[in-house]
């Protein structure tokens, strides 16, 4: 598949740029996201076991 369609403006291009962009920013929010659930847990975990 070409990284432009030939019927595609250059609006519809930097449109379509954006929404991979955003896109990809959604997903590295989730792996943040995930790896901070991850670290609270953990730290509570520590928290627990040295009382």
């Amino acid at each position: 598949m070409p990284d432009q369609p030939t019927d595609e403006t250059p609006q519809q291009a930097v449109e379509r740029e954006l929404r991979a962009a955003q896109e990809e920013v959604r997903q590295v929010g989730d792996v943040l996201r995930a790896a901070l659930a991850e670290d609270d847990r953990l730290a509570a975990e520590a928290d627990e076991a040295g009382r």
